[in-house]
């Protein structure tokens, strides 16, 4: 619903930034469409131990495809 609807809003890429790379949000994630783009190595500190963070994104629409009108459009 979420993605329908920021679609519908003309949003262009969605990104999703996963504290604790943890796999189960990785996968639902990866289910829904997005793509892994990034990861920051040892970000977050929690229960004693260091965390990565990843980023995933997701296009929406047109994606990369879409332009800006022209000048004066």
């Amino acid at each position: 619903e979420l993605i329908r609807r920021c679609t519908d809003c003309g949003f262009r890429q969605m990104v999703a930034v996963i504290g604790g790379a943890h796999p189960a949000s990785i996968a639902v994630h990866g289910a829904a469409g997005f793509e892994h783009s990034g990861r920051l190595t040892a970000t977050g500190f929690k229960h004693g131990r260091w965390l990565d963070t990843v980023f995933m994104q997701r296009a929406l629409g047109e994606g990369a495809a879409w332009k800006f009108p022209a000048p004066g459009a």
